[in-house]
């Protein structure tokens, strides 16, 4: 039947009037008696202290050390509370210190912090600080002083509904919103109607200087017009310099077009001279080729006449032995001619031998393989870069396993993350992806953020360090940790433990308790912050928070002497090996050292660590490697380029290469050939010689030939004639066509002396239209200097332009269809008319012009803020109404109930809401009448008696009893003062209330008991006796 949250039990040690006590209380009333001075107020004292509240709660003493008990350096509170459904009991332990006036903590038997307990006391609702709930003997005065604001923000806790104090939080957040707007509005509201009522003085004066100023612009305007006025006149005379100007323009092209036959003539006939140039010019390269033939033919027909001209045949006939003894020797002569040719020509064609030619390829080819070698030498240098480059890539590719392998190491600790704190891993994973929206970089949990330098000394790293620090964010400064906070905290309501760096130690200012050399004379070797590797900020909060720079590590007990570890002072905990040592030195006497001693648990979390130096070390190679695969890229790129330049100049070189082999072979193979023919043409001979006939043969085979040599020459001779023939026609077309050339050149001569008479007269029209376009020039000057008259405004006004469709535009904006002297005198009328309108300082117009800015200004912010106004009231009625309808419901419940206790003691009571305009100023006021003669009185801490107040007090707190939300209350002696009759009704309705089956958990501490009160089975009376301990054997009987 114990609700959560209800005490089960309470063990004390070595606290205030106890040596040691335990005893379990039950879940519905719970009265503690005993004589003054046996204890009754301690079990107050260990209920507040031990679920972690101060001592201040109390009234009493400010130091929690001041309950340790005297003769004792320390003491300790056990408190067993009830757990919620399904889970089980939370055991809450404190140590308490006198010597250091500190506390040290456990939850469930683990090492915890204040922080911890106090969140899961706030989880099970219970409320020590609220009078309400629990009110220690020492702050009965206090809840009758308590102001009506402030009781009716304790009875919300305590009794109202769970938004109700959230609601009035808002409440007064918008009501002091809302009274800031009223006030920003009205000021500014009386600031625009001052600034008005400013300005409403100076229009009388803004419309005098806005007449003048019209008036001004009226002369202004009339100035620029009259020019206007005297340029019309000019400008007729400019209309009829430019009607004559464009007729002499007009005559000029008339001319321009009457000489353009001429030139067409012209182009006609140089265009037919061209084409008689042409044909005269193919003529004559006619007659040239005829002269070629007809020379070839004469030749031939000289060679016919050299070779025809005949022996006497009789003395062919007569040498035809000899003819014959000198055939054999010719073709003897053949035949040897024709071995040696054989030989010297061999099956395929010589190569030509000529010094240039090989001098030019050995140039060629020695550059060739000049640029080859170098291709080779920077091939086999790229080919050295990609090897280096694949060996770069694999090297990479281990660092990068190994990495991976570093980074699972902080994988694994997120998993652990993950199964003991939910929420702080949601919080991790929501860093992550947000680390962006912060000014500096937000760390992570303290337990991911770490590596151990020796994973053997992870066991005493990890015992200096405690859950909650293990779990905590880490902000650099207090912009992130309220950004970091509002997003995972407020909003998404995750319970994450974060703290912030800004404005507080540096790293460097932890001073450690002495130097390396002292350190190491005592035995030691680092202090536990060397054993740690992290970023600064994270250091720092561990130094702060578990002083890991004042811890001293040794490896093991070789080499440190305890006794002079203590006599240094200089430590209150060391480590040494697997053991942890704490010292505490007595306040006492001589003040000695008393040591401490407890084995190290394994390590859980940094078991398992990364080597930060080679994970440095990783990322340097890494950054190595990437600048030398960039290097190398960047020569394998620049080799690259100078292949490629090397390949073009290769290419030239062999394309000039192979056209030298190709003159020399071609040379060489025309004398091959030439020798070929040569051999040839001594076969045919050598043949033609062994095939020749007889003598009688060959005489007759003379005549034969001599008839055809004959034949032949009569042939070409007729070819001869007729080429003769040929060139008299085109030699008398030849001189025709230069005849018809001259002609043409003096017709030619003709027509360009008439275009140049022509040529003569544009002359003149041309000087008479630039005269006629001099005189139109001269009009527009003068109504330009007539302007210029009127300042650079008339010459803006006018612009340069004369054209008739613009100066139309400009006469009807300036009123040129009026005459000049009309406008001079309208001119002089309105100067008269400034001189009468009295002029106004241009700082008045300033002055009115941004006074208006600032009521503009000042009208749009306060249009803005009565928009804002009405949101805030829209919202200030929403929250109220919520509000105002709960509290209504509870004090009227309150009142109902404090009433009837009232009324059951034969007095008055009642509960009513004050209200004020500010809700922070709402309160309860709690109104009594203990005299029939008396009307209802506030209850004060002045007003009325002592023992009214404590009844009056009690009641209240009954009354809110069955409304609590709390799982247990209590109050201390609050019956002191009270006469029987009404502490007997007291009692009696405490135990109707508080034994209900719905009741919570009830503590009643009273030094007195009168006889005949009335209990009940479910209460519990707990007697404080004051003796000596009892036996232990005789306390486990007790127990049973």
């Amino acid at each position: 039947s114990f609700l959560p949250g209800a005490i089960v039990r309470v063990k004390l040690l070595h606290f205030v009037t106890y040596d040691a006590v335990e005893f379990r209380p039950g879940p519905y009333l719970n009265m503690v008696i005993g004589p003054n001075g046996t204890g009754k107020s301690t079990v107050v004292c260990a209920i507040a202290l031990g679920l972690g509240w101060k001592p201040a709660v109390l009234g009493r003493a400010k130091d929690v050390a001041a309950y340790v008990k005297q003769g004792y350096d320390d003491g300790s509170i056990e408190i067993e509370l009830k757990g919620p459904k399904g889970k089980s009991n939370l055991i809450i332990k404190r140590f308490i210190s006198k010597r250091d006036n500190k506390s040290d903590w456990q939850l469930n038997g683990k090492k915890s912090t204040q922080k911890d307990v106090t969140a899961k006391v706030a989880e099970l609702n219970i409320q020590i600080e609220n009078l309400c709930s629990f009110l220690p003997q020492d702050k009965v005065a206090d809840f009758a002083r308590m102001a009506p604001p402030e009781l009716l923000k304790e009875t919300q806790r305590a009794a109202g509904e769970e938004r109700l104090s959230e609601w009035h939080a808002k409440l007064i957040e918008l009501g002091k919103g809302d009274r800031e707007l009223s006030e920003s509005l009205d000021k500014e509201k009386s600031e625009m109607q001052n600034l008005q009522e400013r300005n409403d003085v100076l229009q009388r004066d803004v419309r005098r200087y806005e007449e003048r100023r019209k008036i001004e612009d009226a002369i202004e305007n009339l100035k620029v017009a009259i020019p206007f006025a005297k340029y019309a006149e000019i400008k007729a005379r400019y209309d009829e310099c430019k009607k004559d100007r464009d007729a002499r323009k007009k005559e000029l092209l008339e001319l321009r077009k009457e000489q353009e036959p001429t030139e067409t003539i012209l182009e006609e006939l140089t265009d037919y001279k061209e084409k008689i140039e042409l044909r005269r010019k193919a003529v004559e390269k006619s007659i040239e080729k005829d002269v070629r033939a007809l020379t070839k033919r004469q030749e031939s027909i000289d060679v016919l006449v050299s070779e025809g001209k005949m022996s006497d045949t009789t003395e062919k006939l007569d040498t035809v032995k000899r003819r014959e003894l000198e055939r054999t020797r010719h073709m003897k002569t053949l035949q040897d001619s024709i071995r040696d040719l054989q030989a010297g020509l061999g099956d395929e064609s010589p190569r030509q031998e000529t010094a240039a030619l090989d001098r030019s390829l050995r140039e060629v080819k020695e550059k060739i393989r000049t640029i080859t070698r170098d291709n080779r030498e920077k091939q086999t240098a790229m080919e050295e870069i990609a090897n280096d480059c694949r060996s770069l890539h694999r090297q990479k590719t281990e660092i990068t396993q190994k990495l991976t392998e570093l980074d699972n190491v902080k994988g694994r600790r997120l998993k652990i993350l993950e199964q003991a704190d939910n929420q702080a891993f949601r919080g991790v994973m929501w860093l992550r992806e947000n680390q962006g929206m912060f000014q500096e970089k937000v760390y992570e949990p303290v337990m991911l953020e770490l590596s151990i330098n020796d994973t053997r000394r992870a066991a005493a790293v990890e015992s200096c360090i405690n859950w909650q620090s293990m779990r905590t964010f880490v902000c650099q400064t207090r912009a992130d940790y309220d950004l970091f906070t509002r997003e995972l905290v407020d909003k998404q309501k995750l319970r994450l433990n974060v703290v912030e760096q800004e404005g507080g130690k540096t790293l460097s200012q932890h001073n450690r308790p002495c130097s390396q050399e002292k350190l190491e004379e005592l035995g030691f070797q680092a202090f536990v912050i060397d054993l740690i590797d992290g970023p600064e900020p994270v250091l720092n909060y561990l130094c702060s928070s578990a002083y890991l720079h004042t811890i001293p590590v040794a490896a093991d007990e070789r080499g440190v002497n305890a006794e002079a570890v203590e006599e240094s002072r200089l430590f209150k905990r060391f480590i040494v090996g697997q053991t942890n040592h704490t010292i505490s030195y007595s306040n006492y006497g001589n003040r000695s050292a008393q040591t401490l001693s407890r084995g190290l648990k394994d390590a859980r979390t940094f078991n398992v660590s990364v080597n930060v130096q080679e994970k440095r070390q990783l990322d340097e190679r890494m950054q190595d490697f990437a600048d030398k695969l960039k290097s190398n890229e960047k020569d394998q790129g620049k080799l690259q380029k100078e292949l490629q330049v090397n390949q073009k100049k290769l290419d030239e070189l062999e394309a000039r290469k192979l056209e030298e082999e190709r003159v020399e072979v071609q040379g060489a193979r025309n004398r091959w050939e030439k020798a070929k023919v040569a051999l040839d043409t001594k076969r045919v001979s050598l043949k033609r010689e062994q095939e020749k006939p007889s003598s009688a043969v060959e005489r007759q085979k003379l005549k034969e030939t001599v008839v055809e040599l004959v034949r032949k020459h009569a042939s070409v001779t007729q070819e001869v004639k007729a080429y003769i023939t040929q060139q008299v026609k085109l030699r008398a077309q030849h001189e025709s066509l230069i005849l018809q050339g001259l002609q043409h050149d003096g017709k030619v001569a003709a027509v360009r002396a008439l275009l140049k008479a022509q040529a003569a007269s544009h002359k003149d029209a041309e000087r008479a239209l630039e005269h006629g376009a001099s005189l139109c020039d001269d009009h527009v000057r003068q109504p330009r200097a007539s302007l210029c008259h009127w300042g650079p405004r008339g010459i803006r006004q006018c612009s340069a332009c004369v054209c008739s469709a613009a100066c139309s535009h400009l006469a009807h904006c300036f009123q040129m269809d009026r005459s000049v002297q009309e406008l001079e005198d309208e001119l002089i009328a309105n100067k008269a008319q400034l001189n009468l309108v009295s002029g106004v300082s241009a700082g008045v117009i300033e002055t009115y012009n941004k006074r208006k800015k600032l009521i503009d200004a000042l009208e749009k912010k306060v249009n803005e803020k009565e928009t804002e106004k009405a949101r805030s009231e829209a919202a200030l009625k929403k929250y109220k109404d919520r509000w105002l309808s709960a509290l209504t419901e509870l004090v009227s419940a309150v009142s109902e109930k404090f009433s009837q206790a009232f009324e059951r003691i034969g007095c008055s009571g009642e509960v009513r809401i004050s209200e004020n305009a500010d809700f922070d100023l709402w309160g309860i006021d709690i109104l009594v009448k203990f005299r029939d003669t008396e009307a209802l009185q506030l209850l004060t801490g002045q007003r009325q008696s002592g023992g009214e107040r404590s009844l009056s007090t009690i009641l209240y707190l009954m009354s809110l009893t069955e409304l609590s939300r709390s799982p247990f209350s209590l109050v201390d002696e609050i019956n002191q003062g009270m006469d029987q009759r009404a502490e007997r009704a007291v009692h009696d309705q405490m135990v109707e209330v508080t034994c209900k089956d719905t009741a919570s958990q009830y503590f009643l501490i009273t030094p007195k008991l009168l006889p005949n009160l009335r209990f009940h089975e479910r209460m519990k009376v707990l007697i404080i006796n004051n003796g000596e301990w009892l036996p232990e054997t005789f306390n486990c009987e007790c127990r049973r």
